[in-house]
C-alpha cells in the first residue's frame, strides 16, 4: 500500500512537473512571440507614418498643381476672350469698309453701339487722310 501511495505521489509530481515545463515552453514561446510582433508593430508604425507623411506632401504638391491649373485655364479664357474680340474687330472692320450699317455691325460683331460708333469714326478719318494725301 504504501508503494502504491508512492507511486500515486510520483504520478502527480510527475504530471505537475511536466504541465510546469510545458507550460515554461508555451511562456517563453510565447514572450518570444510578443517580442516578435512588438518588432513587426513597430516597423508597420514606421510605414504608416511614412506613408501619412508622403500622403500630406501629395496633397500640397496636388493643391499646388490644382492652383496652377486654375490660372491657366483662366489665362487661357482670357486669350481665347482677346482672340475673339480681335476676330470680331478684324470682321467688323472688313464689314465698315464694305458699308455696313450700325446694327449690322453690332449683331453680328457682338461689339456695343459706342465701339462701332468710335470704329466708324476712325474708319472715316483714315479714309480723310487717304484722300487728302
Amino acid at each position: 500500500m504504501l508503494f502504491d501511495d508512492f507511486n500515486s505521489s510520483m504520478m502527480v509530481i510527475v504530471v505537475v512537473m511536466s504541465f510546469t515545463l510545458i507550460t515554461t515552453a508555451l511562456l517563453m514561446k510565447l514572450r518570444r512571440l510578443e517580442k516578435t510582433l512588438a518588432a513587426f508593430n513597430a516597423k508597420f508604425n514606421g510605414e504608416v507614418i511614412a506613408i501619412g507623411s508622403g500622403t500630406a506632401g501629395m496633397g500640397k504638391r496636388l493643391r499646388s498643381l490644382e492652383k496652377k491649373l486654375n490660372i491657366t485655364c483662366q489665362k487661357q479664357d482670357e486669350l481665347k476672350s482677346r482672340e475673339f474680340a480681335g476676330f470680331a474687330y478684324v470682321q467688323a472692320n472688313k464689314m465698315l469698309q464694305m458699308g455696313a450699317k450700325t446694327d449690322q455691325l453690332v449683331n453680328d460683331c457682338g461689339l456695343s453701339k459706342a465701339e462701332v460708333d468710335l470704329m466708324k469714326l476712325m474708319h472715316t478719318s483714315r479714309q480723310a487722310v487717304k484722300e487728302v494725301a
